[in-house]
């Protein structure tokens, strides 16, 4: 992996080196500079002295290295001379090179290295009192830490759903996972979410991004299976995507449910007892309905509404009842039950 990408950004070098100039691929020559004062023509020389971490033993820096490199020059009979540096920068995929900093004076100097494969060409102009120029350049080839276990740019994420009861429609996305490739670090994210109804049907929900956080929250409207892509785009404007499900279930956070106790005839007051009821957001209150059974219509004769799980509903005369029992949580949802109780 290493060879290839050092192959097409070797070429990529060489196609942009003036006549004037060589391609140092490993660094390991200093240019040199003759330390004469008489010479009738300026001299500079400019050279990688240090990095860290250091090149490795084909000569390659790794992505987001330190280099230190020094520039040295003389002036033409003894003259003195001033020096700027340029360091530019030309991606796998880009066509010219683009200037990253220039710095004024000769001696050491440090530069740090972008993110992801490229070519870096640090070059030194020397000018002296008598208005002449002399040049150097080096450049140097980066590749991607550790290329050869993420070659390629990947998207990846995982999805959390909501554990918040006063927001159980959230579902959290992670994409920290997902890997970049030779071109560059990962730039955005969008996240395409649709309800998973049928084959026919991928009507989007939402669509979140492009971000540059690789972490977002999402919030769907019902219960459901849900389907989102994922597409990562890099520094070089290479894309991946990838799609996954997941499900949002609601229904079992609100279950009503009582028992009932009758004890004696009428008149009598029935005991009920909905403290077996599910209710995950916390009860906001409990509506208890009592109708007649066998009528032609039935008719509530009696409604109580109360904060207690137990209360006690009266009953006059015997005969067949429909109890019913309403919970309505802290966020508004309410689920209902009925039974059926015969008072002699």
């Amino acid at each position: 992996m290493e060879n290839r990408v050092f192959m097409g950004l070797a070429a990529l070098c060489l196609a942009s080196v003036s006549l004037l100039s060589g391609c140092n691929m490993a660094n390991s020559a200093d240019g040199g500079s003759d330390s004469s004062s008489n010479l009738a023509e300026p001299t500079a020389a400019v050279s990688v002295v240090s990095s860290t971490p250091e090149a490795n033993s084909s000569g390659y820096y790794n992505e987001r290295s330190t280099l230190t490199v020094n520039a040295s020059a003389v002036g033409s009979l003894g003259s003195s001379v001033t020096c700027s540096i340029s360091f530019d920068y030309k991606s796998a995929v880009a066509t010219d090179f683009s200037n990253l900093q220039t710095v004024s004076g000769c001696g050491a100097k440090d530069f740090n290295l972008y993110s992801g494969a490229g070519v870096y060409r640090v070059k030194l102009t020397a000018t002296d009192a008598n208005s002449k120029v002399a040049e150097d350049q080096k450049f140097v080839i980066a590749i991607p830490t550790a290329i050869s276990d993420t070659p390629y740019l990947s998207a990846n994420f995982n999805f959390t759903t909501s554990t918040d009861l006063a927001n159980l429609f959230d579902v959290y996305l992670d994409a920290t996972s997902s890997t970049k490739g030779e071109t560059g670090d990962i730039v955005s994210y969008t996240w395409q979410i649709r309800l998973k109804q049928d084959d026919g049907n991928e009507s989007l929900v939402s669509t979140v991004g492009p971000n540059i956080s690789p972490v977002t929250t999402v919030t769907v409207n019902q219960d459901g299976i849900y389907v989102v892509r994922l597409t990562v785009v890099d520094a070089g404007s290479q894309t991946a995507t990838t799609e996954k499900m997941f499900s949002v279930d609601t229904a079992n956070t609100l279950v009503a449910d009582f028992s009932a106790t009758i004890s004696g005839t009428a008149p009598v007051n029935i005991g009920v007892d909905a403290s077996s009821s599910t209710v995950a957001a916390g009860v906001n209150h409990y509506v208890w309905e009592v109708s007649t059974v066998g009528a032609e219509t039935d008719a509530v004769i009696y409604r109580l509404t109360v904060e207690s799980a137990t209360t006690v509903l009266p009953i006059t005369s015997a005969g067949t009842y429909l109890i019913t029992l309403k919970v309505i949580d802290n966020l508004g949802n309410e689920h209902q039950i009925s039974r059926v109780v015969t008072v002699s």
